[in-house]
């Protein structure tokens, strides 16, 4: 194992651009296994500042914006001669009311409601395991949003706050620990990367319009 924080390594170094094409664009992200400073602690007196660490490995982003929708697809690949063992998360954040009522979420199996998932601020997030998507409606704008996720396996719902007038959605290989300070993904099953395999992962988000609304408008 390898020293880690709560969001580990990936967000802590930059992507370049590959390639940009009309409504897509493709990214990339190597990491060659050097210790990385870790920018959350900002004493630069420290003279044994907190650093993280992984195994070599690349990910590749490609997003493309269609007619009603974005996809993003995630290629991990082990570049080391070790197994990787990693969790992989992507959270897009959306405008929510900031007050928290008339905003809810839905899955296959359940409701909630956008004030109940501010409620768990403190503690930070409902975890949804099993989950692959789900849809947002601010019945306010009768807009909705729906996240559909492939190669996750579980999804996370958190909101920086009340009048923050966000929320995440957050598909993640791997749910957190909850019973700390900081949330982290210290237990469970991580996914496992033999040398040289790469795993694929995609988000897919839809943006609709309700037709309560235009029909209110006519």
């Amino acid at each position: 194992y390898f020293p880690q924080d709560q969001h580990g390594i990936a967000r802590l170094i930059p992507f370049s651009v590959l390639d940009v094409d009309g409504d897509s664009i493709s990214l990339i992200q190597k990491y060659n296994g050097d210790e990385i400073r870790n920018p959350k602690h900002k004493n630069p007196d420290d003279p044994n500042p907190p650093v993280v660490r992984s195994l070599p490995h690349i990910i590749e982003k490609y997003i493309k914006l269609q007619n009603d929708y974005l996809k993003a697809t995630f290629v991990v690949t082990n570049t080391s001669s070790k197994v990787m063992c990693d969790m992989f998360a992507w959270h897009p954040d959306f405008i929510a009311p900031p007050d928290g009522k008339d905003g809810v979420f839905e899955t296959n199996h359940a409701q909630y409601s956008l004030e109940k998932i501010i409620e768990l601020e403190p503690k930070g997030c409902l975890l949804l395991p099993g989950v692959d998507s789900i849809k947002f409606t601010n019945k306010r704008t009768w807009q909705s949003i729906e996240v559909l996720s492939e190669g996750f396996g579980n999804m996370i719902l958190w909101s920086p706050g009340e009048k923050s007038a966000q929320v995440c959605i957050e598909p993640a290989t791997q749910l957190p620990v909850l019973d700390r300070p900081q949330n982290y993904f210290t237990s469970g099953k991580f996914e496992r990367l033999e040398p040289k395999q790469q795993k694929t992962y995609s988000v897919i988000i839809k943006v609709k319009q309700n037709i309560k609304q235009k029909c209110s408008t006519n």
